[in-house]
């Protein structure tokens, strides 16, 4: 399993854009790969968010980022996620895979 994980700080008055901005992406997304995803908000910084997406694998990730990177709306879609991030804030990524011990 491969799994991508995303932190980032979203402006407080500007939640509600925010959710419907990942509503619509998950939606373009599920057009081209299965995952799971969690929506997680931070409960001692409230302006903190985190997703975490899991895929089959990276090749299945990959194969399906070609595909929605060129979906118009995505674009659209990243620049208005950018608008509700309070400004200046960095959007951090990181891999993983899952090991079963």
């Amino acid at each position: 399993m491969y799994i991508k994980v995303y932190s980032y700080h979203v402006r407080p008055d500007k939640v509600e854009k925010y959710i419907k901005i990942q509503q619509m992406a998950d939606s373009i997304y599920s057009e081209y790969v299965e995952k799971t995803t969690l929506h997680l908000n931070c409960i001692e910084d409230s302006t903190k968010w985190t997703e975490i997406h899991q895929y089959a694998s990276e090749e299945a990730y990959q194969q399906a980022m070609e595909k929605i990177n060129a979906h118009l709306a995505i674009n659209e879609l990243y620049e208005a996620f950018r608008e509700v991030l309070i400004k200046d804030s960095e959007i951090t990524e990181e891999n993983y895979r899952l090991i079963d011990i």
